[in-house]
């Protein structure tokens, strides 16, 4: 069997080129979702109302062919016999669509950062009855691979998300803050800046960093503060976090 693609040119260059990246998504009940480096686009079938014929090889058509006067030269009688190779009466669509994020959210979400002394309680192992009612463990937090496998969208909106929705990266996974407790850092961060006259528009990060050493770590300070300023509308690349000092 085979199928038809429409796709437009601009697609069409990626598909075709050395370093395009495209990938079709889904499983279960999802819509097959077809993605780029950068969009994605939702698959569908279209039925035509007239048959569409396959044939091997190329088809050269005169440009006299048929034509009033056109001689024989390169008329039908010219052509070399044509093979049909398969009749198609559908062909697959591509239409544009918003990044399917629901999954995403919901698996940064599952298990949230809230600290030092909240990992360790984590990490705990749980028995019993209370295994069954344990909150998700950090090591069962998504990896930015695993979550580029899954996610119905493209690798850079996927990006868009994560810092959309201000996710941090621990241990070489992703996840969400704890709501209180990045609110308490926001809190004490504007604190510390009336107290010290600092400019809100010129932060000291590493002096942040060390005078909320006791009650935040210092990943969370600069994430808190790469989050909640300016520099949370640069590019992914400048926006991911720098490894903490001695690191």
């Amino acid at each position: 069997a085979s199928r038809l693609t429409e796709r437009g040119e601009p697609l069409l260059q990626e598909l075709l080129s050395d370093g395009g990246s495209v990938c079709i998504k889904g499983c279960g009940e999802d819509e097959a979702v077809l993605t780029t480096h950068d969009a994605s686009y939702v698959v569908r079938l279209a039925d035509s109302s007239n048959s569409m014929l396959l044939v091997r090889g190329g088809v050269e058509v005169s440009s006299t062919a048929g034509s009033p006067g056109g001689g024989g030269g390169g008329g039908e009688e010219n052509q070399p016999p044509l093979a049909v190779a398969a009749r198609a009466h559908e062909h697959l669509e591509l239409v544009r669509c918003a990044p399917r994020l629901g999954d995403v959210r919901r698996r940064l979400c599952a298990c949230p950062y809230g600290g030092r002394e909240a990992e360790e309680a984590l990490d705990e192992p749980a028995v019993g009855e209370e295994e069954a009612l344990a909150p998700s463990r950090p090591d069962a937090r998504p990896t930015l691979s695993s979550l580029e496998a899954a996610a119905q969208c493209s690798p850079l909106e996927l990006r868009a998300a994560l810092q959309r929705w201000r996710a941090v990266e621990v241990a070489g996974r992703w996840c969400c803050l704890d709501p209180q407790y990045e609110a308490d850092c926001v809190e004490c961060l504007l604190a510390l800046a009336v107290e010290q006259e600092w400019p809100l528009h010129a932060v000291p990060v590493p002096a942040a960093v060390e005078a909320l050493a006791a009650q935040f770590d210092e990943a969370t300070v600069r994430h808190c503060l790469r989050s909640h300023s300016t520099a949370a509308a640069a590019p992914w690349e400048e926006w991911l976090p720098a490894p903490p000092s001695g690191e």
